[in-house]
């Protein structure tokens, strides 16, 4: 073991003269313990947050979807539709027509979104785990089904064992603009059948046959997106560019994280900001570092005079007092994280922290959800020693200089 090391982990363990120094260092260690338990514990809630609502999202998203780049629809004729469907590791592929329109149930409205699929929408979407009430069946015969959203059942007050039509109202799109309500909408009605919950932006769905939402938007050949499930070793960029051979640049390939790119960064921007603001706490905690260690060369001062004396050099006397800091600041780390790595435990197996609308039903989970995982736990670690370092490296660069360089010299 180094000198350096070996004198201050005795400085560390033993009684000091004035009991205020062995106080602010225990100060100092549980401040930086409760800075990086903090860390490890807001990190880990992040994660889980972040995976339950890709989880929730990746249920009703396809692998891929295709947009059009310029406007809001793009055409795909049989032709097309065989190519797609041909390329190597495509499982299946639903065409989609989607439109906002105003609903009406009873008396109560609400601006709601259409989306016209196939109904191979089940099996692209894993739907059928994702129905609330009654069942997922869209018909376009004598009467045209539906399956709503739960935030829209929630709002209209819709009751599906009472079989009430659902009014949907949509400009008309190749006719000249009137101020006649009834030349300028549309009306449909439809009959709903299901509902289903994903997150309360997909829960103002309403799915349709999408025969019906073209018919009733005046489209032929037209599509707002196709979307694509392909197998699990397919790569990306083959899917890419097969697809781009086909369309060329008209249209826009999306993948998971494209298709709702806002939302994750947001997620992924609050969790670093969140990061930084608790690493700023902790600087600020490693306050406590300095002022242990200022007080403990002014104690030592007779100790630095003997040192110098045997024939010590400043620097390795520096070193004494860093290796000090540095251990205040890396027994604080460990004990942080082994803290942090119970409570997440324990709020896995537990859940100590409960979320409050659980009750009223506003959540879908009972309590917070972590994920730990292992860069997280490298990254504060990393951060928590930096800071410690700089912490400790004023002390004993500046301080010492300042109150013993004069005796030496």
């Amino acid at each position: 073991m180094k000198l350096s090391l070996f004198i201050a982990r005795h400085y560390f363990f033993s009684k000091k003269s004035t009991n205020v120094i062995n106080l602010i260092s225990l100060i100092s260690v549980v401040g930086i313990a409760i800075g990086t338990m903090a860390l490890i514990v807001i990190l880990s809630i992040f994660n889980g947050l972040e995976e339950l609502i890709i989880s929730r999202y990746n249920s009703f998203d396809p692998d891929f979807r295709i947009e059009a780049v310029k406007g809001k629809t793009f055409r795909v004729d049989s032709n097309l539709f065989r190519q797609v469907a041909a390329i190597d590791g495509v499982k299946s592929l639903v065409p989609v027509v989607e439109e906002n329109a105003l609903v009406k149930y009873g008396d109560k409205y609400f601006p709601a979104h259409l989306m016209g699929v196939t109904g191979d929408f089940i099996k692209l979407s894993g739907m059928d785990s994702l129905i609330t009430a009654g069942q997922f069946l869209l018909k376009d015969d004598s009467v045209t089904t539906a399956v709503i959203g739960q935030s829209i059942a929630g709002i209209l007050g819709l009751h599906l064992n009472t079989y009430k039509p659902l009014s949907i109202y949509v400009p008309r799109r190749l006719k000249k603009v009137t101020m006649n309500p009834d030349k300028a909408f549309k009306r449909k009605m439809v009959l709903p059948v299901g509902t289903f919950s994903v997150e309360p932006e997909i829960d103002e769905f309403i799915l349709l046959p999408i025969s019906f939402v073209s018919r009733l938007l005046d489209y032929k050949d037209q599509l707002t997106g196709l979307e694509i499930a392909v197998n699990k070793n397919v790569r990306e960029k083959d899917i890419r560019k097969s697809l781009t051979g086909i369309f060329g640049d008209t249209v826009v390939v999306k993948n998971r994280f494209e298709q709702h790119q806002f939302i994750y960064k947001i997620m992924r921007t609050e969790k670093v900001i969140v990061f930084l603001i608790l690493a700023l706490i902790l600087l600020i905690a490693s306050f406590n570092v300095i002022g242990s260690l200022t007080m403990l060369i002014i104690e030592k001062r007779k100790d630095i005079k003997t040192f110098n004396a045997l024939g010590m050099s400043m620097q390795k006397i520096k070193a004494i007092f860093l290796a000090e800091g540095w251990m205040i600041t890396i027994i604080g780390v460990v004990l942080g994280i082994v803290f942090g790595f119970v409570f997440c435990l324990l709020q896995t197996h537990f859940g100590l922290i409960k979320l409050n609308g659980y009750q009223n039903d506003a959540f879908i989970i009972q309590a917070y959800p972590v994920s730990m995982h292992i860069s997280d736990f490298v990254l504060v670690f990393l951060t928590v020693v930096a800071i410690g370092y700089i912490a400790a490296r004023y002390p004993v660069r500046f301080i010492v200089r300042k109150y013993f360089s004069s005796d030496y010299y």
